[in-house]
This record gives C-alpha cells, structure tokens and sequence, in this order.
C-alpha cells in the first residue's frame, strides 16, 4: 500500500521497499501459478482507507490517482490475494476493516 499511497521521496528507504515489493510480487506469481490457475473470488478488495495515514502526517499522493491505481492498475494482484484469503476460509472484513 505504501508504494502506492506515498511519493517516493518521502520513503526513507527504497531499497527495503523495492525489496518487500519483489518478494510480494514473487509469491503471488508463485500461488497463482500453481494454485490458483484462475481466481475468480466471491468478493472485490477493498480500496485502503488512507485517513489513519494522513492524520499521522504521512505524504500521500494525489487521492484519485491513488484510488485509481488500486481499483485498476493493481485490479488482477487485488484479485489474487482475495482469491488466497478465500481459499484460507477469510473474508476481507476478517482482517481488514475499511
């Protein structure tokens, strides 16, 4: 979410996030390929709450543009980690609550 909602200038330490990102990339290529050959989950992700995240004066990028990003440019990663919750018996209300 923070490689999302927050410019990169504001990132104390890109390398520890471009790391994070890649191994997060690599495991859900990982689950989707070997188990989840077309994810079709029951319900949609919900887009991040970033309220808590500017009343701690956190930057944040234009909120469209991140709203944007998450419902369309990240719509099939957002898909497959709702289809893993699902396949583990949770809902997005168990762990996140928007």
């Amino acid at each position: 979410m923070l490689a999302n909602a927050v410019p990169e200038e504001a990132v104390k330490n890109q390398l520890m996030m471009s790391m994070l990102g890649t191994a997060l990339d690599a495991y859900l290529e990982t689950v989707k390929g070997s188990f989840l050959k077309n994810p079709s989950p029951k319900e949609t992700a919900p887009t991040p709450d970033l309220r808590e995240l500017e009343e701690k004066g956190v930057p944040l990028k234009d909120k469209e543009k991140v709203q944007r990003t998450f419902e369309v440019d990240l719509q099939e990663r957002r898909k497959v980690i709702t289809a893993i919750l699902e396949m583990d018996g949770w809902t997005w209300k168990d762990v996140y609550d928007a």
